[in-house]
């Protein structure tokens, strides 16, 4: 069994030729392809770490107490992680909001199919659903890619147990987006340098009066674009189906699978006439 100390002199001994690689391939001539963005993106922030470990190691001194000195190193690193938060929106800037008996429901319905969305990778739609005030039909799926730009997606359909209830969110359309589960999702996690995406979310019509671009993380907007056809031509038909009734379309993901959704909700939400 190889020791930490003798870890690190074996990393002392050879030079960091990895995040040099990792950076060459990062700046590669790009060619449009998803996959290809996905990768040099992911590239780009490995051989960021690898920079950042090989400078932590560069001030280990392998002749003194090594716990010490990682423990000293752990605590600088919280040090740094102190000065950061959550994002949040301050006071002014959001209303008030109540939740009602309706929106928990709808909430409670949102988290089932997240979850749920986790099982549709063999493309079999996921199982169907109901208490006493609710029942959840699901619908087809869209299977991931092997590159992890298109991210499985469920749709359920949901509407009240009995007729004429007072929930006016129902009926409704579920597209639950799913999170990371594969080595490919994290490559695109990886890849999230913010880029333009005015190409993709009219901004000018969700925030008139805000003249500033749109920037969204590189992996989610690869993902939302791969998704934005598919999932439009399933609210369509779902529209189509229910045109007695008012359409009301819920998305709702999972961690990364949760980014996604919200890209492709503004997207929606932009455009001057939903479908």
């Amino acid at each position: 069994m190889v020791s930490l100390r003798g870890l690190l002199k074996i990393s002392l001994r050879h030079p960091r030729p990895t995040a040099s690689a990792l950076r060459a391939s990062a700046v590669a001539p790009a060619s449009g392809s998803p996959f290809i963005n996905n990768s040099q993106g992911a590239s780009a922030a490995v051989a960021e770490l690898s920079d950042a470990l090989g400078t932590v190691f560069d001030q280990i001194d392998l002749d003194g107490d090594l716990n010490s000195q990682i423990n000293g190193l752990l605590e600088r690193l919280d040090q740094e992680a102190s000065q950061y938060g959550n994002s949040q929106l301050k006071d002014e800037q959001y209303s008030d909001w109540e939740c009602s008996p309706e929106k928990a429901e709808l909430i409670s319905m949102a988290w089932h199919c997240a979850r749920e969305a986790y099982e549709t990778s063999s493309g079999l739609p996921n199982n169907p659903a109901r208490n006493e005030k609710w029942k959840l039909e699901p619908g087809d799926c869209i299977v991931p890619s092997t590159d992890g730009t298109i991210k499985a997606v469920s749709f359920s359909r949901v509407s009240s147990v009995e007729k004429g209830t007072d929930n006016k969110d129902l009926p409704v359309l579920v597209v639950a987006i799913r999170g990371s589960a594969s080595a490919v999702d994290h490559m695109v996690n990886a890849n999230y340098e913010p880029r333009n995406a005015d190409n993709f979310i009219d901004i000018s019509r969700l925030a008139p009066e805000n003249s500033t671009t749109l920037e969204a993380h590189s992996g989610f907007l690869n993902s939302a674009k791969a998704l934005d056809k598919t999932v439009s031509q399933r609210i369509n038909m779902y529209i189509r189906e229910n045109a007695s009734n008012y359409s009301h379309v819920l998305f709702t993901g999972h961690s990364a699978g949760g980014a996604v959704a919200s890209l492709l909700f503004l997207r929606y939400l932009a455009q001057e006439s939903l479908f």
